[in-house]
């Protein structure tokens, strides 16, 4: 299996973590976390999604650095789950309507007939075999321009009040600079 389903940040995150071996997507479901809990695991969630090692440890069995390529989905209701830092590129954030919410079935089933078929998995499976071209089309992209105005909230959740009143300070600065810009060609 190269998916799997996780409940959280601490099973992702535990130091046995066989589980995790070979795998290209998990999906954290429904992640629920308390802001506090988050940031002591953040510099190990950075590190595994922008390692191209990862060191993986079975129950009773010895650590084995192995290729990673990995690509984390994180679902959730809870803002403060997932600390967002200023231009990081780590996170595309979307936020899906609920009209969509997954009881809608009439609204899912034609994605669920399209996507769960055997054409679908040979064609997935077919991406999965040229990965390297795939990878390089995806480092072309500038990331930046894939910021969300929830991302940025976020980011200003997650900020502490020194950060967000210094954030603060330079937008005001910020505004007053182009406003005085402004009055110089009228």
């Amino acid at each position: 299996k190269i998916c799997m389903m996780l409940k959280g940040f601490k099973e992702l995150l535990s130091e046995k973590n066989g589980h995790l071996s070979g795998k290209k997507f998990v999906n954290l479901n429904e992640t629920k976390s308390k802001k506090g809990d988050y940031f002591t695991n953040f510099d190990d969630l950075k590190t595994l999604i922008s390692d191209k090692i990862i060191s993986i440890r079975g129950m009773f069995k010895d650590t084995r650095n192995e290729k990673s390529a990995m690509e984390l989905i994180v679902t959730t209701n809870n803002p403060n789950c997932c600390p967002i830092e200023d231009n990081d590129r780590k996170y595309i954030v979307l936020k899906v309507n609920e009209i969509y919410m997954q009881k809608d079935t009439e609204y899912w089933e034609p994605f669920r007939k399209q996507i769960f078929n055997q054409e679908c998995a040979n064609i997935f499976y077919s991406y999965l075999l040229n990965m390297n071209t795939t990878i390089s089309k995806w480092r072309a992209i500038d990331f930046k321009s894939l910021n969300t105005e929830l991302k940025d909230d976020l980011n200003k959740l997650n900020k502490n009040s020194v950060e967000q009143f210094i954030s603060d300070i330079k937008e005001q600065l910020s505004d007053i600079i182009n406003n005085e810009d402004e009055d110089e060609y009228d």
